[in-house]
């Protein structure tokens, strides 16, 4: 089915979805702070279509979609996040040559900034699959590689969704030794806390 798109500004900037659709993404841009310092920006609320989608884009290799989540939006993130090194969470070596592709940084490939790719992900895992206490241990599990190309530096940590936060506290804490000049999270959705759910869980 053809889209019939007649915004001049979204064909010249080459959006890949129509006004209709992208309002189906329901864009938020919430913000909150990681241990009560470092800025969180995220673009979506982790709802039940942003799930299906990335799903469909990192779980079955829908290659295409990476640029339908922030492209849209990638002037204002640009000026943004303007100076910043960019470091996109790692995936497993065996994940990757799986899909055949990095999901993090190709979602956020549309922003134009040379990636830092300084983590590597040492084992593989699933953060739904991990218990409290294994969560708490993500930080063994990634590996920093030249991190004194962040000495000094405004660092903006990318990730594609924000559950409970290990892999990106984790990060976090090996990037603070080399005394980067601020940190900064963009996350393409994040998961919001429902108390209901939450007390269900503990019945």
């Amino acid at each position: 089915m053809p889209i019939n798109e007649h915004s001049l500004y979204n064909v010249v900037n080459g959006y890949p979805i129509c006004d209709k659709c992208m309002k189906a993404f329901n864009p938020v841009f919430g913000k909150e702070k990681i241990n009560d310092k470092y800025k969180l920006y995220y673009l979506y609320n982790y709802d039940q279509n942003i799930r299906d989608l990335i799903y469909r884009y990192k779980g079955c290799n829908d290659y295409e979609l990476k640029d339908a989540f922030i492209k849209r939006f990638s002037y204002w993130f640009r000026l943004k996040f303007s100076g910043y090194v960019v470091v996109p969470a790692p995936s497993s070596k065996e994940k990757e040559e799986e899909r055949g592709f990095q999901h993090v940084e190709e979602v956020f490939s549309s922003l134009g900034f040379k990636m830092n790719q300084c983590f590597i992900k040492t084992s593989d895992f699933k953060q739904s699959s991990l218990s409290q206490k294994e969560r708490g241990e993500v930080a063994s599990k990634l590996e920093i590689k030249g991190g004194d190309s962040l000495k000094g530096k405004k660092v903006l940590i990318v990730d594609d969704i924000y559950t409970t936060g290990s892999t990106v506290k984790a990060m976090i804490s090996k990037i603070e030794p080399y005394h980067p000049r601020d940190i900064k999270v963009l996350v393409v959705a994040k998961t919001i806390y429902d108390p209901k759910r939450a007390n269900n869980n503990l019945e």
